[in-house]
C-alpha cells in the first residue's frame, strides 16, 4: 500500500515538473515576443542591429562645425555627446563642437562638417584649403535642401575637398532623411475616430512662387474644391505655434507639396502630416511607396489633372468608409524622427574612417551625383512630371 502511494506521489510530482517547464517556455516566448526591440522597416533603408559599444574608454571623436556653419543649423543638429547618447547609438564617443580644443585642429578634430548652404563662395577660402591639406580626417558635405535650392554651390571650386556626403539621398555616405516609418512592436487594435471633420483641404506654406510650380497646381485644384491656405501671405493659424495640430483637427487632407521636384526629395511636410490624423496629398518626385505603406497618402501623379484629384477628394469627403481606409496603416506603423539615425551613422563613419578611408570626390563627380546631367537631371519642371500641368 505504501509503495502504491509513493508511486502516485512520484507521478504527481513529475506532472508538476513537466507542467512547470511547459509554462516557463510559454512565458519566455511571450516575453521575447513582447519585448523584441529589433526594428522592422520594409519601407526605407534596411536597419541592422549592432550591440551598443559599452567601452567607455574609447577616445572622444571631435566633429567640428567648419566653414560658415550657421548657428540655427548647429542648434538643430546639436552639440556635445548628447545627440549620440540620446540616439542610443552603436558609438557614443563623438562630440559635436564649434570650438577648437586644446592645440592645433589636426591633432584633435576627427571630422569636419560643412553645411553646403553656408559655403556658397566660388571656392573655399585659402584657410580651408590649408586645413584640408594638413589632415587626412573626413571632410563632410552636409545638405538637406534640394539641388534647386543649393545656392548654386560651386562643386568645381571644391574639387577633391569632401570625402563623405550627408544628405537625404539614399546613396549618400551618411543617409540623413527627414523622417521614417517603423513597424510597431504591438499593433493598435483600436484607432481614434478620424471622421468628424467639416473642412476638406488645407495648405500651410511660407512663400509663393516655388520653382516646382506647386502654386499653379493649387490654383487649378481650387477650381474644383476649396483649399484653405495658411502661412506667409495667407491667413494665420488661430493657434500660434500649434498650426499643424489645428489643421489636423479641422481638415481631412493636407497638401504636402514640395517646393521643387527633385529625385528623392521628401521633407517634413510629408512625415509630419503622417503623424497627425490627416491624409497627406503629395506633390514631388520621390518614390513615396518606398517610404510609406500603401493607402497612407494620395499622390497627385496618380490623377490625370488637378480637376480629377479634386473630384476624388470630394468623393472621399462624402464616403466616410473610404476615407477611413487611409488610416488603417496606423495600426501597424508609426512615424519616428530620423535625426538620431543620422547622428548614429555619422559617429560610426567617423570611428571607422581610419579603416574605411575614401578618396576625396572630384568636383565633377560630386556635381553629377547631386544635380544629374542634361539628359537626366535631378530636378525637373512640373510640366515634365505632373499630369495636367
Amino acid at each position: 500500500m505504501l509503495s502504491k502511494y509513493l508511486s502516485l506521489i512520484n507521478g504527481f510530482l513529475k506532472t508538476i515538473i513537466y507542467l512547470s517547464i511547459f509554462l516557463n517556455a510559454v512565458l519566455m516566448a511571450v516575453f521575447l515576443q513582447k519585448f523584441n526591440y529589433l526594428p522592422c522597416n520594409p519601407y526605407g533603408k534596411v536597419d541592422q542591429y549592432h550591440p551598443i559599444i559599452k567601452n567607455k574608454t574609447l577616445p572622444l571623436k571631435y566633429i567640428f562645425y567648419a566653414g560658415n556653419f550657421n548657428m540655427p543649423a548647429k542648434k538643430l543638429f546639436g552639440f556635445g555627446r548628447q545627440p549620440f547618447l540620446d540616439g542610443n547609438c552603436e558609438f557614443t564617443n563623438c562630440f559635436l563642437t564649434d570650438e577648437m580644443l586644446n592645440g592645433t585642429p589636426k591633432n584633435n578634430i576627427s571630422a569636419y562638417l560643412y553645411h553646403a548652404r553656408d559655403m556658397c563662395s566660388q571656392k573655399p577660402p585659402e584657410k580651408e584649403w590649408e586645413l584640408r591639406r594638413s589632415t587626412d580626417v573626413p571632410f563632410i558635405f552636409l545638405l538637406q535642401e534640394s539641388p534647386a535650392h543649393d545656392c548654386n554651390f560651386n562643386f568645381r571650386g571644391f574639387s577633391h575637398f569632401f570625402n563623405l556626403t550627408m544628405t537625404y539621398h539614399r546613396s549618400s555616405d551618411i543617409y540623413f532623411r527627414y523622417g521614417e516609418l517603423m513597424k510597431k512592436q504591438v499593433p493598435s487594435f483600436k484607432l481614434p475616430d478620424y471622421l468628424p471633420k467639416r473642412k476638406l483641404v488645407s495648405w500651410l506654406v511660407s512663400h509663393v512662387g516655388s520653382i516646382g510650380g506647386r502654386d499653379n497646381y493649387v490654383a487649378e485644384l481650387e477650381k474644383t474644391t476649396t483649399v484653405s491656405k495658411y502661412g506667409g501671405p495667407f491667413q494665420k493659424c488661430p493657434k500660434r505655434g500649434e498650426c499643424r495640430e489645428y489643421l489636423s483637427n479641422n481638415y481631412k487632407f493636407y497638401l504636402a507639396f514640395e517646393n521643387s521636384l527633385c529625385l528623392e526629395y521628401v521633407t517634413e511636410k510629408f512625415f509630419d502630416t503622417l503623424r497627425f490624423p490627416m491624409v497627406p496629398v503629395v506633390y514631388g518626385r520621390a518614390n513615396y511607396s518606398s517610404l510609406a505603406p500603401p493607402h497612407s497618402y494620395i499622390d497627385v501623379r496618380d490623377f490625370s489633372s488637378p480637376k480629377e484629384l479634386g473630384e476624388y477628394l470630394l468623393y472621399l469627403d462624402r464616403t466616410p468608409e473610404e476615407y477611413a481606409k487611409y488610416f488603417t496603416w496606423k495600426k501597424d506603423y508609426e512615424v519616428i524622427d530620423s535625426f538620431s539615425k543620422a547622428h548614429c551613422e555619422l559617429c560610426k563613419k567617423v570611428n571607422r574612417y581610419s579603416d574605411e578611408k575614401k578618396e576625396a570626390y572630384s568636383g565633377k563627380s560630386l556635381e553629377l551625383w547631386w544635380r544629374g546631367n542634361y539628359s537626366n537631371p535631378s530636378c525637373v519642371q512640373s510640366s515634365q512630371l505632373i499630369p495636367g500641368m
